[in-house]
C-alpha cells in the first residue's frame, strides 16, 4: 500500500496504448480492379497514417502514408492478400486483411470481353459480362475449354469466386445473314428482276444463294447466282444460307400481262412479268389498215398489277368509206372511196356524150360510213318562141325542197334564148351548174325571157333538181 500524505494532490499519467479501431469496405464491380476504403477512428492520440498492400505490416516494415483524415482509399488491382492499417500518433497500429481472386476469360481469336479480367474479393457472387464475337451468338461460359453447346444445361453467367480461375465463352452461328433484296418491277415487254447484293455473313460463312419460285424454307438447290429474271408468274423468293444452316429469306409477287397485237402492224403480242402493286401506262398509237387504238380492253391506259392479265387493244377507225351512186339517174358517179375524217371530197355524177354535163360538190368526210344516192326528184319543161303569132317569150319553172339536203340543179333548153334567163337556188341566183345545201321548204327556179322582136326562135326550157340523199 502506497503511503499518502494527506493533503497532497496526486495527478494521474495517462499512456495511449490503444489501438485505432477501423473497418474496410470494398467495392463489388464487375472490373479489373477495385476500391477498397478504410474507415478509423482512434480516441487517444488521434489517427495519423494509413497503409494499403500486398505486405503484413504487422511483419514487414512498410511505408504508411500519413493522414488524419480516418477516411482512405485504395485501389485492389490483383489476386493476392491484401491488407489495411492504421497508425495512431502514439504509434499504435490496426491490421486486417482481406482475400482477393482474379477471374480470367480464355477467349479465342475474334472473340471479345469488357472488361479483360476482373478481380474480386475472395467468396463474392458476380455477374459475368457478355462477350462478343461477329456474327454469333453467345449462349453462355464454361470451365472447360471449348465448350459444346450439347452442354449448354453446365453453362453459367453467374460464379461465386472462391479461388482465381479461368472460364471460357461458348458461341454459336445462330445469326442469319443478311442482303439486300432488290425486286425490279419490269414493264410492258420487260420482265422483272431480281438481284441479291450486300450480303453480310460474319459467322461461319456463306454456304450458297438462292432466287426461284420455291419457298428455300421447304428445301431447296443452293448456288452461287445472285441476279434471275421473272419468267413465271407467282412469289418469287431471294434467299442467303450460311454454313450453320441459318437462312435469311425475302419475297415479292409478280404477275403475268399479255398484250395481244391483234393485227396491229407495229406492234408484237407479248407477255411480261411484272412486280404486284406496279402501276403500268400501256402502248398507244397502234395501227392497223383502217383503225388506230390508244387503249386497251375495257378502254384503259394504264393498270396496276393485282393479277394475271391478258389486254388487246381497243380499235377504233381511221377511215371511213363514202360510197356515191347514180341512183335512179342516167349518169356516172364519182368521189367514192376511203377517207380520213375531214378529209374535203370532190363528189359528183356526169353524163357523156352531147347532152354531157357534170354536176359535183365538196363534201367533208364525218367519222363514219356515208352512202350518197343521186336521185332526180324534179325535171319539167315549159316551151317558149320569140315573138310572132301566139308566141311566148318569157317562162319560168320552180321546185319546192320537201326536204333537207344536198341538191343539184340544171336548166336545159336556154340556147335558143334573145335575152337572159337565170336559176335561182333557194332565193339566190347561181350559174348553170349550182348545187347547194337547201332546207326543207326553199325553193329552187328558173325564168327566161326573150326579146319579142325576134321571130321564129322557139324551144323548151327543163328544170332538173338532182337530190343527193344519204343512207
Amino acid at each position: 500500500m502506497d503511503n499518502l500524505i494527506d493533503s497532497q494532490t496526486y495527478y494521474a499519467q495517462w499512456i495511449d496504448d490503444i489501438k485505432p479501431a477501423l473497418s474496410v469496405q470494398v467495392t463489388e464491380n464487375v472490373a479489373s480492379e477495385q476500391t477498397a476504403t478504410i474507415t478509423a477512428t482512434d480516441a487517444g492520440s488521434g489517427v495519423a497514417a494509413y497503409y494499403i498492400g500486398k505486405q503484413n505490416p504487422a511483419t514487414t516494415s512498410v511505408n504508411f502514408t500519413n493522414s488524419a483524415s480516418g477516411t482512405y482509399t485504395g485501389s485492389i488491382t490483383s489476386d493476392s492478400t491484401w491488407y489495411f492499417a492504421v497508425k495512431d500518433a502514439a504509434g499504435n497500429m490496426a491490421v486486417t486483411k482481406k482475400d482477393f481472386c482474379k477471374v480470367m476469360f480464355g477467349l479465342a481469336s475474334g472473340e471479345t470481353v469488357s472488361p479483360s479480367t476482373i478481380v474480386i474479393e475472395k467468396g463474392k457472387q458476380i455477374t459475368l459480362p457478355n462477350p462478343t464475337k461477329a456474327g454469333y451468338s453467345f449462349k453462355g461460359w464454361s470451365n472447360v475449354q471449348n465448350p459444346d453447346v450439347a452442354n449448354i444445361a453446365t453453362f453459367f453467367t453467374k460464379v461465386k469466386v472462391d479461388n482465381s480461375m479461368t472460364v471460357y465463352p461458348c458461341f454459336v452461328d445462330d445469326i442469319a445473314p443478311t442482303f439486300t433484296a432488290t425486286f425490279n418491277t419490269g414493264g410492258v415487254g420487260a420482265n422483272g428482276t431480281i438481284t441479291i447484293t450486300g450480303v453480310t455473313e460474319q459467322g461461319s460463312g456463306v454456304a450458297g444463294y438462292y432466287i426461284g419460285t420455291s419457298n428455300p424454307a421447304n428445301g431447296v438447290t443452293w448456288g452461287s447466282t445472285t441476279s434471275a429474271t421473272v419468267n413465271a408468274s407467282g412469289t418469287w423468293y431471294a434467299a442467303v444460307k450460311d454454313k450453320a444452316g441459318n437462312i435469311t429469306i425475302k419475297n415479292s409477287t409478280y404477275y403475268s400481262l399479255t398484250l395481244n397485237a391483234d393485227g396491229a402492224t407495229n406492234y408484237t403480242t407479248n407477255t411480261s412479268y411484272i412486280k404486284s402493286g406496279t402501276t403500268v401506262n400501256l402502248p398507244t398509237g397502234l395501227t392497223k389498215s383502217g383503225y388506230k387504238a390508244d387503249t386497251w380492253t375495257g378502254g384503259i391506259s394504264s393498270i396496276t398489277m393485282s393479277g394475271n392479265g391478258s389486254l388487246s387493244p381497243v380499235w377504233y377507225r381511221t377511215t371511213f368509206n363514202l360510197t356515191v351512186s347514180a341512183g335512179n339517174n342516167t349518169y356516172n358517179a364519182f368521189g367514192s372511196g376511203t377517207y380520213a375524217p375531214g378529209t374535203v371530197v370532190t363528189i359528183g355524177f356526169y353524163k357523156s356524150g352531147n347532152n354531157g354535163r357534170q354536176y359535183s360538190m365538196q363534201f367533208t368526210m364525218p367519222n363514219h360510213d356515208v352512202n350518197l344516192i343521186a336521185e332526180t326528184v324534179y325535171e319539167q319543161g315549159a316551151g317558149y318562141s320569140n315573138g310572132g303569132s301566139g308566141g311566148t317569150n318569157a317562162v319560168s319553172l320552180s321546185y319546192t325542197v320537201p326536204t333537207s339536203d344536198y341538191y343539184f340543179a340544171s336548166v336545159q333548153g336556154a340556147e335558143n334564148m334573145q335575152s337572159g334567163s337565170y336559176l335561182s337556188m333557194g332565193g339566190s341566183t347561181g350559174n348553170w351548174n349550182p348545187v347547194s345545201y337547201l332546207s326543207a321548204g326553199q325553193i329552187i327556179s328558173t325564168y327566161y325571157w326573150g326579146a319579142a322582136t325576134t321571130y321564129k326562135l322557139e324551144g323548151t326550157l327543163i328544170l332538173s333538181v338532182i337530190r343527193f340523199r344519204q343512207y
